[in-house]
């Protein structure tokens, strides 16, 4: 099964460098054409299934990428961006230069600061997608997702070390194709 994974569309708080988590932040114009243009990518893509998270963000990125072609999507919270509880909202400088331990959450297992969801919290999810989407007879799936699960996902289907979460970045709008 191929999977293609595609983080959504540029946003007003990726713009300004704010942790978006489960904020429902729907895309800018950029986003949007940063979507035309990815679905270029995939244009000649039969896809069986197309998956997004709740948030309007990728659904709005998917129905971009798609660009007019008839696909039901099934919305899956599994691949809703990281719970960043009391810290969405926030400049990411401002957390970077404060006391907090907040960067920690990135790259420990169970370690959590002021509600934020664990990292095996957001693997275990992932992995259970994963091993639902098995049992399905699909060749090729579209995935609409976050940055932050984007790097889960890279790490479960490419079984890497931890550290490599934290320093991988994906591109709005990036397109990453996956055997699964």
């Amino acid at each position: 099964m191929n999977i293609y994974y595609v983080r959504h569309g540029q946003t007003d708080f990726n713009l300004l460098h704010r942790v978006q988590g489960c904020i429902d932040i729907p895309l800018n114009k950029h986003g949007i054409a940063q979507a035309k243009e990815s679905g270029k990518i995939i244009k000649n893509i039969d896809f069986d299934a197309v998956y997004t998270s709740q948030l309007v963000r990728t659904q709005q990125t998917a129905q971009h990428l798609l660009d007019g072609r008839v696909c039901n999507f099934t919305i899956d919270s599994r691949l809703a961006e990281r719970n960043y509880a009391m810290y969405e909202g926030f400049n990411y400088q401002v957390l970077r230069g404060s006391k907090m331990d907040f960067y920690k959450s990135y790259s420990e297992l169970d370690y959590t600061i002021g509600g934020v969801e664990t990292l095996r919290e957001m693997i275990e999810r992932i992995e259970q997608f994963f091993e639902d989407l098995r049992k399905q007879d699909y060749d090729n799936v579209l995935l609409v997702s976050h940055g932050g699960i984007g790097r889960v996902i890279y790490h479960v289907l490419k079984n890497t070390d931890l550290d490599e979460i934290t320093s991988l970045f994906i591109d709005n709008c990036e397109v990453i194709k996956y055997e699964l």
